[in-house]
C-alpha cells in the first residue's frame, strides 16, 4: 500500500513582526518549512489523504527575525497536525473545506470520475492536475510509479463511477493505451486457472469493441486476483481462458454465512466496510476475519463458503492474516461504534487477562491485551471521542468483567487475528451480533455449524443446506435476498435439503 498524502489548495501565512524586515525574514522561513510541515503532517493519515481548501496562519507574536526554522516549523505542524485530525474526525467524502479519502489511489480514482464528467477544475480535484487533466494521463503517470499502483487507481475509478461510465468516457484510441500499460507480447502467458469462472461470466455489451472487452477483462482480473496490478501479461493469456472449468464439490461447515452475507447487505454494512477498507485486498482480509469471529473463531480458514464470503475463489490461496498485517484497522473500528450509533453510552472497563475490555450492557467497545485498567482509562475515552465524535456519558471500573462482556469475548474473540485488529473485529462482529439478536430474535448458535455443498461449474454455483438449518431464523424468508448477493457471484442457488423441496 501507498503512503497518504497531506495537500493544501491554498494557505495564508501572516505574522506580527518588531520591524518590516523581521516580518520578511519569518514569512520566508514559514513558507520555507512548509512543505516540510506537510510531509510530518502526512504520518498522521496512515494510507489516508486528507485535502483542505485553506489554512490560514497567523503569528501574534513580536517576532524579530531571529526564530529558528525548528521553531517555526513547530508552530506551522502543530497547526496543520489540528486541521488534520478535525478532517479525519468524519467519514470519507468531501465537504466544502476538507476532502477525506481512504488512500491515493481512492483519491485519484474519485479524480478521474471528476475528469470524466468535466468536473476536474473543480475542489478539491484542481488539487490533483499535477497528474494530468486527462483519465490518460493520470493513468500514465500513476503507472511511472509502479503498474499496481496505476491499476489500484483504476480499479477505484471503476468503484465510483460504475464500470460501463467509466468506459464510455474514453476515446478507442485511450482505451487502447490503457490496456497497452499491462498488456504486451512479452507478458505472462497463462492466468491462474480459477480466474476462468470469473472471465466467463463477465457481460459484454452488444458491439464492445476487441480493446474494450481486453480491458473489461483486465478490471475482473484486477478485482479478483490483486497480484496481476503489477505484472503485464500477453493478450493470449485473457483471451485464452475458457468455460471449460471441471465440476468441483467443496464440503463447509459455514452455511450461516449465506444469512450473514444478506444482513451485511440490508443494513448496508458491507457498503460501509468496503469504505473503510478500499483496497480489495485489505476488504477481503477483513470479510475473512469477521466470517470467523461471527461464524467461530476456530471455523477452518479455508473453508470453502469462508472463501465465498470474502469474494475468493473457494480454490483461491490467501494470507489474509499476513494482509492484515499491513493493514490499518482503525477505520473499521471507527466504523463499528459508529454503527452502533451509541448515544451518551455508560462504559464497563475491566480487566481481562493481562489487559483490560471496555463495553457497554451488549456491545464491545475497544480492548487491549496487556495494561492496567485504571490506568488505560484516559486513552480508553479519548479513542471513544475521536471514534464516535462524543465522550462517554460515564466509565465504570467493575473488578470482574459483567456477564455479558464475558459471553461477547468466549463468541466472538479470535486469538488467531494480528493483535492489532483483535479490537477492531471483536467491536464489529458485537455489532452484527446486536442486529442479528434485535432484528430476529435468535443468537449466533443458531447460526453457526451449518452444513453445507457447494458445486461450482464454470460460471455457475449451486449451494445446497438444510431447510431445517435456514428456518431457524426469520423462517428461512431472506433467503431470496440473499442468494443474487452471497460471493458476489452470479448463478447461485439454495437447494433445500432433508424436506424434499428446492429453491
Amino acid at each position: 500500500m501507498t503512503a497518504g498524502e497531506v495537500r493544501v489548495r491554498s494557505a495564508r501565512l501572516a505574522v506580527t513582526a518588531s520591524t518590516s524586515a523581521a516580518g520578511v525574514v519569518s514569512l520566508r522561513a514559514l513558507e520555507r518549512v512548509l512543505p516540510i510541515a506537510l510531509q510530518q503532517a502526512e504520518r498522521l493519515t496512515g494510507d489516508a489523504v486528507v485535502v483542505l481548501r485553506k489554512i490560514d496562519l497567523k503569528l501574534l507574536g513580536r517576532l524579530d527575525g531571529g526564530a529558528s526554522d525548528r521553531e517555526l516549523l513547530a508552530v506551522l505542524r502543530g497547526h496543520l497536525s489540528a486541521r488534520v485530525r478535525e478532517a479525519m474526525q468524519g467519514s470519507f467524502g468531501v465537504t466544502s473545506t476538507k476532502a477525506y479519502f481512504a488512500s491515493r489511489a481512492h483519491s485519484l480514482g474519485a479524480y478521474l470520475a471528476a475528469l470524466a464528467q468535466s468536473q476536474g477544475d473543480e475542489w478539491p480535484f484542481s488539487t490533483f492536475d499535477s497528474y494530468g487533466t486527462q483519465p490518460l494521463d493520470v493513468l500514465r503517470a500513476c503507472a511511472k510509479e509502479s503498474h499496481a499502483f496505476a491499476a489500484d487507481v483504476l480499479v477505484c475509478w471503476v468503484n465510483e463511477a460504475g464500470i460501463d461510465p467509466a468506459l464510455s468516457s474514453l476515446g478507442e484510441r485511450d482505451v487502447e493505451a490503457v490496456v497497452a500499460l499491462w498488456v504486451r507480447a512479452d507478458g505472462v502467458e497463462a492466468l491462474p486457472p480459477e480466474l476462468g469462472e470469473r472471465l466467463c461470466a463477465v457481460r459484454v455489451p452488444a458491439g464492445e469493441t476487441p480493446a474494450r472487452l481486453r480491458l473489461r477483462k483486465l478490471l475482473v482480473c484486477f478485482e479478483h486476483w490483486p497480484p496481476i496490478r503489477g505484472e503485464v501479461v500477453a493478450p493470449k493469456a485473457l483471451e485464452g481462458v475458457t468455460s471449460t472449468s471441471p465440476t468441483v464439490e467443496f464440503e463447509s461447515r459455514a452455511g450461516g454465512l449465506l444469512f450473514w452475507s444478506a444482513l451485511l447487505e440490508a443494513t448496508d454494512v458491507f457498503t460501509q466496510l468496503a469504505s473503510a477498507c478500499p483496497h480489495p485486498r485489505t476488504l477481503s482480509a477483513a470479510l475473512w476475519a469477521l466470517a470467523r469471529s461471527l461464524e467461530s473463531p476456530a471455523l477452518d480458514p479455508r473453508d470453502p463458503l469462508l472463501l465465498r464470503f470474502c469474494g475468493e475463489l473457494p480454490s483461491t490461496r490467501v494470507s489474509p492474516g499476513q494482509v492484515l498485517q499491513g493493514a490499518e484497522p482503525e477505520p473499521v473500528h471507527r466504523l463499528a461504534l459508529q454503527l452502533a450509533k451509541l448515544e451518551e453510552p455508560d462504559l464497563q472497563l475491566t480487566r481481562w487477562g493481562d489487559g483490560w475490555l471496555a463495553t457497554t450492557n451488549t456491545l464491545v467497545v475497544d480492548s487491549a491485551l496487556e495494561g492496567d485498567p485504571e490506568e488505560a482509562l484516559p486513552a480508553v475515552v479519548q479513542r471513544f471521542r475521536e471514534r464516535t465524535g462524543d465522550a462517554p456519558q460515564s466509565v465504570e471500573l467493575l473488578g470482574t468483567p459483567a456477564e455479558s462482556a464475558r459471553v461477547s469475548m468466549e463468541l466472538l474473540d479470535s486469538p488467531s487475528l494480528p493483535d492489532p485488529w483483535r479490537p477492531a473485529m471483536l467491536a464489529l462482529a458485537s455489532v452484527m451480533r446486536q442486529q442479528l439478536v434485535a432484528s430476529y430474535g435468535v443468537d449466533l448458535e443458531g447460526l453457526r455449524g451449518w452444513k453445507a455443498r457447494l458445486v461450482v461449474s464454470g460460471g455457475n454455483a449451486m449451494l445446497g443446506i438444510q431447510g431445517r438449518d435456514v428456518r431457524r431464523v426469520g423462517s428461512g424468508s431472506w433467503v431470496a435476498e440473499s442468494v443474487s448477493r452471497f460471493g458476489l457471484g452470479e448463478g447461485l442457488m439454495v437447494r433445500w435439503e432433508g424436506d424434499g423441496s428446492r429453491r
